[in-house]
């Protein structure tokens, strides 16, 4: 969503001003924003403004929800396991295997 919106600005100059497009590395508990923020990326980069993004997959097609203040302050944690099973995608009649990964 990032990367699209950032080629689209390239692509069409519709704006006036500088733009800094942030990806944030290790979002899920390994710094992200404090590392970067601890490694001098406003020093480096100065901005009059932020916007987060994050996609929200139970919103509707179509929608975008904006909200003031800082959001998702922590990261959250959880574990999962699955089992599925696999085939072909171009032989429809191949009999399933199952599949793991480790």
């Amino acid at each position: 969503m990032l990367l699209g919106t950032a080629r689209y600005l390239a692509e069409t100059r519709n704006f006036d001003g500088t733009v800094h497009f942030i990806f944030q590395p290790a979002e899920e508990g390994l710094g992200g924003a404090r590392a970067m923020i601890k490694d001098g990326l406003f020093e480096k980069f100065p901005c009059d403004e932020v916007y987060g993004l994050h996609n929200a997959p139970d919103m509707n097609h179509g929608e975008i929800a904006i909200l003031p203040g800082p959001r998702w302050p922590a990261p959250t944690s959880s574990t999962s396991r699955s089992r599925a099973t696999a085939r072909m995608a171009r032989c429809r009649s191949a009999p399933r295997t199952p599949s793991s990964s480790r």
